[in-house]
């Protein structure tokens, strides 16, 4: 019998914050699409496969934002708000559908931004209104679309956008999907409620997870900091020796790394209810001070890349004694000790970019 390979996969779910500050309006729609997608999908399918196992880094500017989406579509459906704060899906529920120029031209320039082969064309009604897009190929000319056409398109963006397991078991999704064309306002506020109740959802299914222990959530410095610069400039010159630094260190740096940190916790506490053991440093940046910086915040364990590593020992582990690469490193003493584990870079992007073209069984 061939020995099984012990491996861990750790999935960063990652997006900045797209909200503005002071209006609170969202410039792009990433952190609720991939919701609604891919973060709902892995999530099903790690609970209803009984053997997968997976360790989960959730950046705090993500579910902040999560929440957020959560919060404001519970009022409008509600009744307790009249508006959205993201243009995309306060198109989906206007309510004449009469759109402006301006509207229609947002709408074309972002109702076709997902995977045209695996996420639009196997629609047929959905193809149809890219290949009429195609057609009119001036904005002029799209003047002559009917409001049929802008409802149906931003409609038709969002069932694209559903996760495969919501197209699978939803009522609402299968209705519409069939349905085709001419949608009407309470189509569009169904497919909103399912929206609004994916979003309200993902906390309970990760917790859910995290009882039965078939995942680990880990966190991120709170607004995604490159901690090793904000402790000490001169930690860039471990890997790019003649970099330009500033001569005076960040203002108040090891203060406001501690700051982020603490946030970061907090932030996962009030989202997930459990305290996380693990982290996944912003951009995998790491340096002896922030590894005991984490360590003494009272994380167990962070993971980043094996180029790191290589550039600590000062030659590449892979070509020379590659086995060290899947081991634990321990960093620091007493209450500065934190283990770090290192990525199979290669297997990252493999997984990332690559293996999804692939037919399944030869993947995996």
């Amino acid at each position: 019998m061939s020995q099984k390979l012990s491996i861990v996969f750790y999935w960063h779910m990652h997006q900045p914050f797209y909200r503005a500050a002071d209006t609170g309006k969202y410039h792009l729609p990433w952190v609720y699409l991939h919701a609604m997608k891919d973060y709902t999908d892995m999530a099903d399918i790690l609970e209803h496969l009984p053997e997968a196992r997976a360790v989960i880094n959730y950046v705090p500017s993500l579910t902040v934002q999560i929440e957020d989406y959560a919060t404001q579509l519970r009022a409008f459906l509600n009744g307790e708000n009249q508006t959205i704060q993201d243009p995309l899906l306060a198109s989906l529920i206007h309510e004449s559908g009469d759109y402006t120029a301006e509207e229609q031209r947002f709408l074309l320039n972002s109702c076709f931004r997902l995977n045209h082969e695996r996420n639009l064309h196997r629609y047929p009604h959905f193809s149809r209104l890219w290949n009429i897009s195609e057609q009119m190929q001036s904005h002029e000319a799209t003047a002559y679309l009917g409001g049929d056409y802008y409802t149906d398109l931003v409609t038709w963006y969002h069932l694209g956008w559903l996760a495969e397991t919501v197209r699978e078991k939803s009522f609402v999704a299968q209705r519409l999907i069939e349905k085709g064309c001419h949608f009407s306002y309470q189509d569009r506020r169904d497919l909103l409620t399912l929206i609004a109740s994916l979003l309200a959802e993902l906390p309970k299914t990760h917790q859910r997870l995290l009882a039965t222990g078939k995942i680990e959530l880990t966190t991120t410095p709170y607004a995604h900091p490159i901690m090793p610069l904000m402790l000490d400039f001169k930690t860039a010159h471990e890997t790019i020796p003649h970099a330009l630094i500033p001569q005076e260190p960040y203002p108040d740096g090891r203060a406001r790394a501690q700051e982020h940190i603490d946030l970061a916790l907090k932030s996962h506490q009030a989202y997930f209810h459990e305290t996380p053991k693990g982290c996944w440093p912003a951009e995998g940046a790491v340096s002896t001070e922030t590894l005991k910086l984490l360590g003494k915040s009272g994380f167990d364990w962070c993971a980043t890349g094996e180029s790191v590593l290589h550039h600590s020992l000062g030659y590449n582990l892979r070509e020379q004694h590659p086995y060290q690469l899947y081991q634990p490193w321990l960093v620091g003493e007493g209450d500065e000790q934190i283990t770090c584990f290192f990525r199979d870079d290669h297997l990252s992007d493999l997984i990332g970019f690559e293996y999804s073209k692939w037919q399944t069984h030869d993947a995996v």
